[in-house]
């Protein structure tokens, strides 16, 4: 990709996904207590614009998929897809279990994948963080909702 496609697209596909998985929430059940808050969605938003954007530092800076950016631009896949399938799923099963698994799931490949991006490249690791401690708080709101 060209030098600043390449940042625009990583930055705008996680918030994209993200905005379409928490349409699902609100469009399944509009009142529920899934569904984010206002403040929380700036939050997110903005920890996955800084975790888009570390992704395109790997991807750049390691030759992409078929370089040194292999193993964590996957773990990142894994992260992201974890991240948009965790709350519609959470509310079509009504399963709180299964929420805290999932919670559970993407805060360990949050954390796989800022050490990948750390081994890689620390100022991308360092861009990750506060996603991480996005997940984080995301596995408390589960396992106090038990």
């Amino acid at each position: 990709m060209s030098g600043l496609l390449c940042p625009v697209f990583a930055t705008s596909f996680p918030l994209a996904g993200s905005a379409f998985s928490n349409s699902l929430v609100k469009r399944g059940n509009p009142t529920s207590s899934l569904a984010l808050s206002r403040k929380e969605v700036v939050s997110k938003a903005t920890c996955l614009a800084c975790m888009g954007y570390s992704s395109s530092l790997i991807y750049r800076n390691f030759g992409g998929f078929s370089g040194d950016g292999t193993t964590p631009l996957i773990l990142y896949g894994s992260t992201l897809l974890l991240d948009w399938v965790h709350r519609p799923l959470v509310q079509k099963t009504h399963n709180k279990k299964l929420g805290i698994a999932t919670a559970t799931l993407m805060a360990g490949s949050a954390v796989a994948t800022v050490v990948s991006f750390y081994k890689a490249d620390d100022k991308a690791a360092y861009l990750m963080i506060p996603f991480l401690l996005w997940t984080l708080y995301e596995t408390s709101v589960q396992v106090r909702r038990m």
